[in-house]
Formats: C-alpha cells, structure tokens, sequence
C-alpha cells in the first residue's frame, strides 16, 4: 500500500505532492515493495522538491 505522497509522487501530480509537503507529511515511510518517495518520483522536479524539503527539514533539527 503507498501513502498519499508516494500515489502523488508516482503519478506526478505535482500540486498534491506540494501540498503534503505542506502539511509536513512523513518523506521516511516505505511502501510495501520498500520503496520511499524518492524511489517512485515521477518525474525530476518532483524528487528535486522532495530533496529540497528533507535539506529544510534537516537543518531546522
């Protein structure tokens, strides 16, 4: 089964991806096959958004 993120990531739908990061969503869970958003990003600006968001994420810890 795939959280919101990974369904929207995979799919590319990059506004829902932009509002789960919003809602600050967990980037770290892993879907059944153990694959994590950054695994099924559709395309490169979506990991590249995901990239961006786990650096701030990161550097606010």
């Amino acid at each position: 089964m795939q959280t919101p993120l990974h369904y929207a990531a995979s799919c590319g739908h990059v506004e829902a991806v932009r509002t789960l990061l919003q809602l600050k969503v967990s980037l770290e869970l892993y879907d059944e096959d153990g694959h994590c958003c950054f695994d099924v990003a559709d395309t490169e600006e979506i990991f590249n958004m995901l990239k961006a968001e786990e650096e701030l994420r990161q550097a606010a810890t």
